[in-house]
């Protein structure tokens, strides 16, 4: 592993909500370090940026500091070693290597219109999404689906049984089910909050006193003095945002 890369893996396994910014990270070491690579890019002399002696005190500079780099990341792969060494991969018994058995075209293409009539029959399941709220038996609002959404979501679910070779049985039509489910309410986060808010506002005070369990719990705002008493509907915005805010 090269001596920049053990250091920015290390320093993201220590900081895991540091995971995805790669790049950022990367930058970061260059530049405490001060081995940017564009300092020592012979382009930058054609193009005007630096002299040809600039580029070289550059290089001079650069080569230096990567003493200092070698030794941090001397320190980082130590780690990522011992790490390592801890991470122990389960032994696959030799007869289950040998019952994986790649499916021919005709199998595949079968398997693919079995699956097709499966997903589908599931997919109308999701036509409609009951969301519920905590504690509560009655769903808040039923989610009706898009139509572009769930053909996405029917593609995502057979693609994910034939890529893993999922024969139809009980338990790989709960583990699809389950897939489509997730896709379903991630790739519509955004509509079914709306949806759950457009409802709360159109609630009677009975309505979503008896949906939202002490709705106030959260809530330390007080009125100002000699204000206007509140509206039942910032009331029930302001119910609505307490139980988001769980």
């Amino acid at each position: 592993m090269e001596n920049m890369d053990a250091i920015v893996l290390q320093h993201i396994v220590d900081n895991p909500s540091l995971a995805g910014k790669e790049p950022q990270v990367r930058r970061y070491f260059e530049m405490k370090f001060n081995v940017d690579p564009n300092k020592i890019d012979p382009k930058k002399v054609e193009s005007g940026d630096l002299t040809a002696e600039e580029l070289e005190q550059n290089k001079l500079e650069y080569e230096t500091n990567l003493i200092g780099l070698a030794s941090e990341a001397g320190k980082a792969k130590s780690r990522l070693q011992e790490l390592k060494s801890k991470i122990k991969m389960p032994d696959i018994p030799a007869d289950e290597t040998d019952k994986k058995v790649k499916w021919t075209p005709e199998i595949e293409s079968k398997q693919k219109a079995n699956w097709t009539a499966v997903n589908e029959k599931m997919g109308e399941e999701f036509k409609t999404i009951p969301i519920l709220m905590k504690g509560s038996k009655e769903p808040i609002v039923n989610f009706v689906l898009p139509e572009e959404t769930k053909k996405v979501i029917l593609t995502n679910a057979l693609d994910y049984a034939i890529s893993n070779q999922m024969e139809i049985n009980q338990a790989n039509v709960t583990s699809v089910a389950t897939q489509m489910y997730s896709d379903a309410i991630l790739s519509n986060m955004q509509e079914i909050a709306h949806a759950i808010f457009e409802r709360a506002r159109s609630m009677t005070e009975e309505e979503y006193l008896k949906t939202y369990h002490n709705p106030s719990s959260k809530n330390t705002d007080t009125p100002p003095a000699g204000g206007e008493p509140e509206s039942d509907e910032a009331k029930k915005e302001r119910a609505f945002q307490a139980e988001m805010d769980r």
